[in-house]
């Protein structure tokens, strides 16, 4: 009968081990974790801001909107407007606040237009602890339904 050799070299080479060892895997597993922490704070941060931007967005058609309800009173006076917008789907009341006031006559200096107001339209609400307004402003002429806008700040 032919004896059979235990062939030890595939498994040993100068009397070690082939593979990794815990110590080298855990190493290795806990460099993966250090790479991949920040990626995924990066992806959480990167979610916040689009929802942030969509609320923004949001927030901006709202003010536009009143605003156009707004200027599309005929008999639009001076003085401060307040009211509340609710969003069911996502459970935020924006507050709206307009100013209406007269513009002297040399405010569009080379047009020399009479009969302006100014309708400046603030909408805010609680984005989680921070509050977040949008600012519209318009120009509107009384007499006939000509309108400029003049400044859209966030």
């Amino acid at each position: 009968m032919q004896r059979r050799e235990n062939n030890d070299a595939s498994v040993y080479k100068g009397g070690r081990a082939q593979g990794f060892t815990l110590l080298e895997t855990v190493l290795a597993v806990s460099i993966i974790l250090l790479a991949l922490v920040p990626l995924l704070h990066l992806h959480v941060r990167c979610i916040q801001t689009c929802e942030i931007a969509m609320r923004l967005s949001k927030a901006t058609v709202l003010a536009d909107e009143q605003l156009a309800k707004l200027k599309a009173d005929k008999d639009l006076r001076t003085g401060t407007y307040r009211g509340h917008i609710d969003d069911e789907r996502q459970d935020i009341v924006y507050e709206w606040s307009a100013v209406v006031e007269d513009l002297p006559e040399n405010y569009l200096e080379p047009l020399s237009v009479a009969g302006l107001r100014r309708v400046q339209l603030t909408l805010d609400w609680m984005d989680g602890f921070k509050k977040r307004e949008v600012t519209l402003e318009s120009i509107v002429r009384l007499k006939g339904i000509q309108e400029q806008i003049v400044n859209v700040s966030y």
